[in-house]
């Protein structure tokens, strides 16, 4: 359970998110997110990066993940089986010198696509849960993928 000054500070924090977005827009404030986050990363020694791909069960595998090393310390990772750039950068925000893991999807379904979130990750351990053709198309094989999610 949280803290009342926990609460009350996910409050203000989103109180304060909503206005900045109104007044900058999302664009705006996702690329300073992701500018942010690209200087927080470098500075995170101790957690260790694991992200988790695959055509299917990626969502489960984080999860999972989560809350077993949750036993073995503080664990974050991004939310739902969101993982495009600004999601990325919001969770690796959260991230703490202290914490011991982080976890996140890192999706593929087009050629490139994790091209912008493996520099800014940069996992340390990867998870491939399975390759199949459920993104697949004649511009973009199940060998595309697999090479891609390689």
């Amino acid at each position: 359970m949280h803290s009342l000054p926990y609460r009350t500070f996910i409050r203000v924090r989103n109180a304060i998110g909503w206005r900045l977005r109104r007044v900058f827009g999302d664009h705006g404030v996702d690329a300073a997110m992701i500018a942010c986050a690209k200087c927080w990363r470098p500075l995170l020694k101790k957690p260790l990066f694991i992200g988790v791909t695959g055509s299917a069960g990626k969502t489960t595998t984080k999860e999972l993940l989560l809350g077993m090393l949750a036993h073995k310390g503080h664990a974050v990772g991004n939310d739902g089986s969101y993982s495009n750039i600004d999601k990325q950068a919001e969770a690796l925000l959260r991230l703490a010198p202290n914490h011991s893991f982080f976890v996140t999807e890192l999706s593929g379904h087009r050629p490139g696509e994790m091209d912008e979130n493996l520099p800014l990750v940069r996992p340390t351990i990867g998870i491939v849960t399975v390759v199949r053709d459920d993104h697949s198309s004649k511009d973009y094989p199940r060998e595309a993928i697999a090479g891609t999610k390689r």
